[in-house]
């Protein structure tokens, strides 16, 4: 009755009996469907009427009844293939198998085949290119998402912006086509943070995606690097032009030539100058690594009043004579910024265990300098001992001073001053000191006004000196080390390298020293390294007018503030010219400097070196009396471009030209407030206010209002610029936005001298009405 054939099964047999019965039933009536058919012994009855199913379709329950025929067969044939039994009953029908796949119907014929799950090479061809093609889609869709939101953040931001900041997507500006426009405004949508209400936190609106992005510590050291690597580029190109000419050259061009082979001679150290460096020290009774004998006093007045090395003060000495019974200043002595920088690093030394790591870091370095100088290894150990006990020493003493948050300063007579008690030393003593050692500036008498910033700090050095001859002895001996550091790295090579690795510097870092060194020995021979600004002149003049009567005011001096441009004849490069060494001359570096440092008095005398640099503050470099040249960092990307608008130019550049100047006003100004305080009480302005009465960022608020100032100015004075013609609001926003850029700095940074720059930034802005309607801040003005 079955019959198998490979994977298919016939039941012809089988199957016609079945639907014979089956179909006989289904031409009765309704009425005689309680009757059933048994179908092959099974336990199911069917009770339901029976039909003969249709030819192209089977019904669901006749195709279960197939089923279990098909698992009945099978059992059946499975039997007589073992040949056990194969004339017994069927036995109950088994669960339900797999449906099949495919049917094919024919008749009353039946067969099922088993399925074929398996496709084609043509189906899984185009499966396979599909899945590629979707998966080069996703990459595509990926990369131009991250794009997208890397270039157009701030837009992308915009969704989940508050709704008072809305008016932080006001254009600033429009039109820019040059360059260094394009190069700015794509600096400034980098540092925008939109999210930020401007009304509210105007730093963190301009500055919060810049201080993320930098590893310097504000804009204005990054102008400065940007700066020394000009310098860098030029002291090469030149250098190397003039290997390939030779002649005489102009004064003019001989000041740029001059000044990048002095840098080149620097960065080389082709010849050691070591023995000239062991001859200058004994000279000036420092015989290191041996003590000396000599009134330390007088050695730390030498260096820092004849060669510019500040090691605990600085003395700064006024040229030009002034007449009987003036109370202007003839010698000032101020901290020394070098000291500071020692303070600093010996923190990280001293006071640690012997036999630590910084411990024993700080003596490698101490033993490879005693070395140097033709020390036995039998003494290093105890010169070593000695001048850790002396650095302590002055750490603990002077230290605290130097770190005071509100040092005295005095100006007074030399005499009032040594004999009120105020400064513990002989009138006599100190008028021979100057006299012996300042005797190139004049002759001092105990009548001349000395001015002291840091009283407490004098008092400590003048303290520190008396403790005994040992001490002083001692003394001598961590002295000679600072200048055997502060000058052995012109003379020798191995000295640059130690004294690097002691500040943690890569060697890399020996250019930039040279380049630095250069810039404070040379004063404006320095500019002759970059090209003239020739649109300069105006930008300074229009500063200069605008801070000119507060000046006057005040100092009783005019501002006379200039920049290095060919638009102001000045023999300054001419007189620059026959100072700096000849290109062609083969001499070491440490000699040239020797020579430039003797004749330091006439750079000063003629305000080569009265140079205003950012910063310059704290190094007392500049003075109100004598011309006032603008440093090369004035203009410099971004703070300053000849293609840029002038709101840009005017709040960024002239914005800081005008906070250092004032700075040094208002320094003078406290100077002679607390000269005379103790006679006349509190000393009233013109304004009829006192220093006290003025607000913490007094300053910054008069500097951003002169700088403003200058832009109305300049605009006014050139109508038919295209600039002038675009909307005066979205320049003045422009201008806001330039002036706070020149103040962002990384992290959490406050410069120790200047502040905070969210405080400098956010505190002059809201109390200008021109910044409330740049930006659209509803009155009363939020509280930044």
């Amino acid at each position: 009755m079955f019959s198998r054939n490979g994977d298919q099964v016939a039941l012809n047999d089988v199957v016609s009996d079945a639907w014979a019965s089956n179909y006989s039933s289904s031409s009765s009536s309704s009425s005689s469907s309680d009757s059933g058919v048994i179908a092959f012994g099974g336990g199911r009855r069917i009770t339901h009427p029976a039909r003969r199913p249709g030819f192209h379709r089977l019904e669901l329950h006749e195709l279960h009844e197939v089923r279990q025929l098909q698992a009945a067969a099978r059992r059946a044939a499975d039997a007589a293939t073992r040949g056990d039994n194969t004339s017994s009953a069927f036995e109950p029908p088994a669960v339900p198998g797999p449906a099949p796949v495919n049917q094919e119907r024919n008749g009353d014929e039946v067969e099922l085949r088993r399925g074929n799950w398996y496709l084609n090479e043509r189906f899984q061809t185009i499966l396979s290119a599909t899945a590629v093609l979707c998966g080069i889609a996703f990459v595509v869709y990926l990369s131009s998402t991250i794009w997208i939101r890397i270039t157009y953040r701030d837009i992308l931001r915009a969704s989940t912006r508050k709704v008072y900041a809305d008016h932080a997507d006001l254009p600033l500006f429009s039109g820019c086509d040059e360059l260094a426009c394009q190069q700015y405004m794509a600096a400034i949508r980098t540092s925008m943070n939109k999210s930020q209400d401007p009304c509210k936190n105007f730093y963190g609106f301009v500055c919060d995606g810049w201080k993320h992005q930098h590893r310097l510590l504000s804009v204005v050291d990054a102008v400065e690097d940007l700066m020394y690597k000009r310098a860098l580029n030029s002291v090469v190109r030149t250098s190397h032009n003039v290997q390939k000419q030779a002649g005489i050259f102009s004064s003019t061009a001989s000041v740029e030539k001059r000044v990048a082979a002095l840098a080149k001679s620097c960065m080389e150290l082709s010849e050691s100058s070591l023995q000239d460096l062991k001859r200058f020290m004994a000279e000036h009774h420092l015989p290191w690594p041996e003590k000396s004998p000599w009134d330390p006093l007088a050695i730390l007045l030498d260096l820092s009043g004849n060669w510019n090395i500040h090691l605990w003060f600085q003395v700064n000495v006024r040229l030009s004579p002034f007449h009987a019974g003036s109370t202007e200043p003839v010698l000032k002595i101020v901290p020394s910024a070098a000291f500071r920088s020692w303070i600093a690093t010996m923190r990280l030394f001293v006071g640690h265990p012997t036999g630590s790591t910084q411990s024993l870091r700080y003596q490698k370095y101490v033993r490879r300098m005693v070395r140097l100088f033709d020390v036995s290894a039998s003494r290093s150990a105890e010169i070593i001992s000695t001048i850790e006990a002396m650095n302590k020493l002055t750490l603990d003493t002077l230290a605290p001073a130097m770190t005071a948050p509100e040092p005295s300063t005095v100006r007074m007579s030399i005499r009032d001053l040594t004999e009120t008690a105020i400064l513990p030393i002989p009138t006599g003593r100190l008028v021979l000191l100057f006299n012996e050692y300042l005797m190139w500036a004049r002759r001092f008498s105990r009548y001349d006004v000395v001015e002291v910033e840091n009283i407490g700090l004098l008092r400590s050095v003048v303290y520190i000196l008396g403790l005994g001859v040992e001490t002083q002895q001692a003394l001598t001996l961590s002295l000679g080390l600072r200048v055997a550091h502060e000058l052995g790295w012109m003379a020798h090579r191995e000295i640059a390298d130690v004294t690097l690795e002691i500040a943690g510097l890569p060697r890399s870092a020996h250019a930039r020293r040279c380049l630095v060194e250069i810039e404070n020995a040379v004063g404006t021979g320095w500019l002759s390294l970059f090209p003239l600004h020739l649109e300069s002149d105006s930008f300074i003049r229009d500063v200069r007018d605008v801070l000119n009567g507060a000046v006057v005011r005040q100092s009783k001096a005019f501002l006379r503030l200039r920049a290095h441009s060919t638009d102001i004849p000045w023999n300054g490069d001419t007189f620059l010219a026959g100072v700096l060494p000849e290109p062609s001359r083969r001499t070491r570096f440490f000699i040239d400097w020797l020579n430039l440092m003797a004749g330091r008095w006439r750079l000063q005398e003629r305000d080569i070196t009265n140079v205003l640099k950012p910063g310059s503050l704290q190094s007392h470099r500049w003075t109100f009396r004598g011309t006032l040249t603008a440093a090369q960092d004035y203009f410099v990307f971004p703070l300053y471009h000849s293609d840029l608008p002038p709101a840009v130019n005017y709040g960024g550049s002239g914005r800081l030209i005008a906070d250092e100047v004032l700075r040094g006003l208002v320094h003078e100004l406290m100077i002679n407030q607390s000269g005379i305080r103790s006679r006349v009480g509190d000393v009233r302005l013109s304004n009829n206010t006192v220093l006290s009465d003025w607000p913490p960022y007094h300053v910054d608020i008069k500097a951003l209002l002169a700088a403003l100032s200058a832009y109305r100015l300049a605009v006014v004075q050139d109508l038919s610029s295209a600039h002038a013609r675009l909307s005066s609001l979205a320049q003045d926003r422009l201008f806001f936005v330039a002036s706070c850029y020149a103040l962002c700095s990384s992290g959490d940074y406050v410069d120790p001298l200047y502040g905070d720059p969210r405080r400098r930034c956010n505190e002059p802005v809201k109390e200008l009405p021109e910044f409330a309607a740049a930006f659209r801040c509803k009155l009363p003005y939020p509280e930044i």
